[in-house]
């Protein structure tokens, strides 16, 4: 907690250092500045708070970690022992909680308002170039749960860069994020993690992206260079993707062959175990079964595979005839 105080701090003090001529960044200083400050008082208030006995105590701990550094805290204001003081204990963080996200939101605007003065300083724009490359990894599967922006200068060295990167989601959700570089090499990727947020106290807190990006806006403003951009992910780009995930996937299987039995029979099947994957969300497996000339097949569909779990895929009785002769493959 020290340690989140002081950083919060530092953003402060350089903040304030800020003395521009230009009075609309002295502006967006200033409400950034109002923000980090409020931020830090309730963060200290926080601290020296007494916390809801039992797991409460941990959970404001991990909330408050957790809502500067991205970590996902689920919950993060249930449990606690039952009774008027551990109610009032809680209360009383609530609404400290409440207002430190108030700040949090007053300094993310703030941040967002620093394209109007890049502008105000940016090279003339050029179209159609194709000096920046972006790509998007978003978060699917086992693999999360961040969202990661990436992006390229294949051209010279640039100064004092701000990215404005707008992602539309699958509803039509759309989430601006502003970037700022003070110097950024050639031919160098820049990366930025988008944070999924959490829910707190009823509210959305933290979150820095959509669901389903379908695609990246992006302007880039510099002295040097400033230029805009589109990026489509859903479709192509995110089909590979997941298709690069997913070749690190493997199974081992087992077979199971009719055996008769006094009351009933068991049927033919194969047991699969999803390796090399941490998990997969809801799938779709076909299994087909196959000796010479003799071919059949059944899917089965699943919320979810997590790697480790054997999952079974068996016939009814009567379904399959034949034993088969090699390998049954899993896609």
């Amino acid at each position: 907690m020290a340690e989140i105080i002081a950083e919060g701090h530092t953003a402060v003090f350089a903040l304030r250092g800020i003395q521009s001529a230009d009075s609309d960044l002295n502006y967006i200083a200033n409400q950034g500045q109002a923000g980090f400050s409020e931020a830090v008082s309730r963060l200290e208030r926080i601290n020296a708070l007494p916390k809801p006995p039992s797991d409460g105590e941990v959970l404001v701990s991990s909330f408050v970690a957790g809502l500067l550094t991205g970590d996902p805290i689920s919950g993060a204001m249930a449990g606690g022992a039952i009774g008027n003081d551990a109610d009032q204990k809680r209360n009383a963080v609530a609404v400290e909680v409440q207002g430190l996200l108030a700040a949090v939101d007053k300094a993310d605007a703030a941040h967002m308002m620093l394209p109007k003065i890049a502008e105000n300083y940016a090279a003339t724009p050029s179209a159609g170039t194709n000096r920046f490359v972006v790509d998007i990894n978003e978060s699917w599967g086992g693999f999360g749960p961040n969202d990661w922006f990436c992006i390229n200068n294949s051209g010279p060295a640039l100064e004092d860069c701000t990215i404005q990167v707008q992602l539309t989601g699958s509803t039509g959700q759309v989430r601006k994020n502003v970037h700022f570089i003070r110097h950024w090499p050639a031919n160098t990727w820049m990366y930025a993690r988008y944070e999924p947020g959490q829910e707190i106290l009823g509210r959305q807190a933290g979150k820095m992206t959509v669901t389903e990006i379908q695609k990246a806006d992006v302007t880039v403003w510099s002295p040097q260079f400033t230029t805009s951009l589109t990026y489509t992910y859903h479709g192509a780009e995110k089909d590979k993707d997941i298709a690069e995930r997913c070749s690190k996937m493997s199974f081992t299987g087992r077979y199971q062959p009719f055996q008769k039995g006094i009351l009933w029979n068991t049927q033919r099947g194969c047991y699969f175990t999803l390796d090399g994957f941490p998990h997969t969300p809801k799938c779709r497996a076909d299994v087909t079964f196959k000796n010479g000339t003799q071919s059949k097949g059944w899917y089965w569909e699943f919320d979810y595979w997590k790697a480790g779990d054997e999952k079974y895929f068996g016939t009814n009785e009567g379904q399959l005839a034949f034993d088969p002769d090699a390998p049954t493959p899993l896609t």
